[in-house]
């Protein structure tokens, strides 16, 4: 089952590590066992306190994190001010199968890397909205890139391997598809 989860303010585009932590609560509390946020939560914008207790709060359930890197090029290592142990850090290719290594011609130039970084998965991805503000076409389609088009990827295959293996631990699921990932 999918749990949409709004974490965004009345200001579309924005919002606060409180909303972030709240709907982290929210999606728990409600039975979630995998939240995907295709934010990039490693920057020094959001509390970090705020965000690792609902970090801890989401380990302590059993529930597994996956985010995105952001966008900004850099190297995240020196930028992350939250914990990152229950979190599946995603940066972007541009094309290509998932890779463990950021570092590589298939990086996406606009997305984060670094030693932080859990996976890499395509970037650039057609999706459906029904949100106008996205400039969707006719077609009700719109085009969006970077590591939240990314993040739901590696979510999606993590929610597959969990499926095959229902009685793995979020550990488990982890090293099995880190283990199947091209080491570039």
């Amino acid at each position: 089952n999918i749990m949409p989860v709004k974490v965004f303010g009345i200001h579309e585009g924005t919002t606060t590590d409180a909303y972030i932590a709240q709907g982290i609560y929210y999606a728990v509390d409600h039975g979630a066992n995998m939240i995907n946020i295709s934010i990039d939560l490693l920057g020094k914008r959001y509390d970090a306190t705020t965000l690792n207790d609902a970090f801890d709060y989401a380990k302590q359930h059993g529930v597994i994190i996956i985010t995105g890197a952001g966008n900004s090029n850099i190297n995240v290592d020196s930028n992350v001010s939250v914990k990152t142990d229950n979190l599946v850090v995603v940066s972007s290719t541009s094309e290509g199968p998932f890779i463990k290594s950021t570092e590589n011609p298939a990086k996406d130039p606009n997305s984060s890397y670094g030693n932080t970084v859990s996976l890499s998965a395509p970037g650039t991805v057609g999706g459906l909205s029904a949100d106008p503000s996205y400039g969707v076409n006719s077609s009700g389609l719109i085009s969006f890139a970077g590591t939240s088009s990314s993040s739901p990827q590696v979510a999606a295959v993590f929610a597959l391997v969990k499926s095959k293996y229902p009685t793995w631990t979020w550990d488990q699921v982890k090293k099995r598809v880190f283990s199947t990932a091209d080491n570039v």
